[in-house]
């Protein structure tokens, strides 16, 4: 069975940008639902036909899983044990839009008395169609649009985050200026989505926090039985010049300055109850050498300019001693 893949960042934020295909445009791109087994909500979606010309759509519920760790999304056909497809209503599953125009389009959720808790993953999608004087062979072909639906059937859940991996970005504990990367994987151990929050604590040589990074700031989620990574940077200032030059890289230094031992270490909470997991600790040093090296260069050159100005002028009191 053929996969259709749909790139959509869907961990990070509930609303995202409109989906577009080229001629349709679709808002909001995720839709977040939770019932309790036995209720029904109902929700809507906006379709705008970009073109100068009539578009037909047709409407079909299938389901999305993860994609990799930096939160793709593969929209694929569902199977047939994916029951929760029946759940998902399109009163109007066969659109005309006229140029220019916008259409709202009702979306209902059943969820069954005898509906299992945990979380559901389905995608609302439009295909552009032939209409009813035109060839097949004439649509155009602008691809798909969709509406990711996270549903979650209320109940004890079973909820469930690991961390998988904590380490530097760079995998090097020696950096000679900021920024400094910081790459966090979680797993979703559970069986409903995960809205995981927190912080990278990054503490000095004598255990004071120096800095405090917000983990997953957007807010978004992590699905079921799969992996999220983030990653966070400490820097001094968001534009970073790249240099190769030894000027360049004395001026990224002070730009981006840091100096000493740290440790950085991850705390996440993905629930509301407040449950809190730690990563291991990560060391590294920040060490300016070449702006340390520039300042003890000063430092010498003014020292020997002292030394050498008081034996200048010893050697004038000698001289007019011995006169």
């Amino acid at each position: 069975m053929k996969k259709i893949f749909l790139f959509l960042i869907f961990f990070l934020v509930p609303v995202l940008l409109p989906g577009k295909s080229g001629a349709t445009t679709v808002a909001p791109t995720i839709l977040e639902i939770s019932l309790d087994p036995g209720q029904s909500q109902q929700a809507v979606i906006s379709l705008f036909n970009e073109t100068a010309e009539p578009l037909y759509l047709a409407g079909s519920i299938e389901t999305f899983q993860p994609d990799g760790e930096r939160g793709e999304a593969r929209v694929v056909p569902p199977e047939i044990t994916d029951q929760a497809v029946s759940w998902v209503k399109l009163p109007l599953n066969a659109l005309v839009l006229a140029p220019r125009e916008v259409v709202e389009v009702p979306v209902l959720v059943t969820v069954p008395e005898t509906a299992e808790v945990g979380g559901y993953y389905l995608a609302i999608m439009w295909q552009t169609m032939a209409g009813p004087n035109q060839p097949v062979n004439q649509v155009k072909l602008s691809g798909r649009v969709g509406v990711l639906l996270l549903l979650e059937v209320k109940g004890e859940a079973h909820k469930e985050l690991r961390v998988e991996d904590f380490r530097l970005i760079e995998d090097e504990n020696f950096y000679s200026s900021l920024p400094v990367g910081f790459s966090l994987k979680l797993k979703n151990e559970g069986n409903i989505h995960l809205k995981p929050e927190g912080y990278v604590m990054i503490k000095n040589i004598f255990g004071k926090m120096t800095k405090s990074l917000l983990i997953n700031e957007e807010r978004g989620n992590i699905l079921p039985a799969s992996s999220r990574r983030f990653e966070e940077f400490w820097r001094r200032s968001d534009f970073v010049p790249i240099a190769t030059d030894f000027i360049g890289q004395l001026r990224r230094e002070g730009k981006q300055l840091a100096i000493g031992r740290f440790t950085a270490q991850a705390f996440i909470s993905y629930d509301p109850a407040a449950i809190t997991i730690s990563s291991e600790e990560v060391v590294f040093w920040v060490i300016p050498w070449r702006l340390l090296s520039l300042v003890g260069g000063l430092a010498f050159i003014f020292l020997l300019a002292i030394i050498l100005r008081k034996r200048h002028r010893r050697k004038l009191v000698l001289n007019q001693k011995e006169q």
